[in-house]
């Protein structure tokens, strides 16, 4: 099987975090695959022009025209368990007749929804509210964060493969469950696979405020004795040359 780890990303650099956990993934597999009688060819490719759904569908025909049998999506604002590309590879190799297998992964934003979408209903996607946690299950969507799919799903599709929804100038409809309402691909999501989203988040002094329960009066904020010493119990840096707390 010859796979393309197919990685669409615009911005100038990659989070650490990404990095080693794709190290980890690809260093698995490797170890798994050399273990066993089947021959696996896998490489690494980029797109990092244009918008999400331009990217995939140019490493998509990239894969396609390569000839590769399958593509790994993976996200690179995400992180992946070790195993995650052997427990894919596995699912499709039990089951011919599977297209894709995803991972199990959740919005980065409160109320972090997971991405399950176990039913395609007239055209739309039922978010999941109870499915297993354990035990792989069958889908009808999924985000394309962490999933592996045939190129053979290619074949009964027309170009652009993604395409992004538009209303009013605002996004209603991913690339990626558009193109699963589109594909209607035979696929299985395993729980055990459960990746991190990242996110690089500003904080503040509101976020200094609410963690603390810092109190405003008069115009200022005010924080407890004790909650002071507790913070410099957790930073010590901050009493070395400190001779006293300071209220204003």
């Amino acid at each position: 099987m010859r796979i393309a780890i197919c990685i669409p990303d615009n911005y100038p650099t990659f989070q650490k975090p990404f990095v080693f956990s794709l190290m980890s993934v690809l260093a698995s597999f490797q170890a798994w695959a050399n273990k066993g009688k089947d021959k696996y060819e896998v490489n690494t490719i980029f797109n990092d022009h244009g918008r999400v759904d331009d990217m995939r569908n140019g490493l998509a025909e990239g894969a396609i025209r390569d000839g590769y049998d399958a593509v790994m999506w993976m996200d690179s604002d995400m992180v992946f368990p070790p195993m995650t590309l052997i427990r894919l590879v596995s699912h499709l190799n039990k089951n011919p007749k599977l297209e894709a297998a995803s991972g199990l992964y959740t919005y980065k934003t409160p109320p972090y929804l997971p991405h399950v979408y176990p039913k395609l209903d007239n055209g739309k996607f039922r978010i999941g509210a109870s499915y297993p946690i354990e035990q792989p299950f069958y889908v009808d969507g999924a985000g394309f964060g962490c999933l592996l799919m045939r190129t053979s799903v290619f074949n009964r599709l027309k170009r652009p493969y993604f395409t992004f929804r538009f209303k009013q100038g605002k996004i209603i409809k991913g690339e990626d469950l558009g193109f699963c309402r589109d594909a209607k691909m035979k696929m299985l999501l395993d729980p055990q696979i459960r990746c991190g989203h990242l996110r690089l988040t500003p904080f503040g002094i509101e976020d200094y405020i609410a963690f603390n329960h810092a109190e405003i009066q008069d115009g200022k904020i005010t924080l407890s004795k004790e909650r002071m010493h507790a913070i410099m119990d957790i930073m010590p840096q901050l009493k070395k040359g400190s001779k006293k707390l300071t209220h204003n």
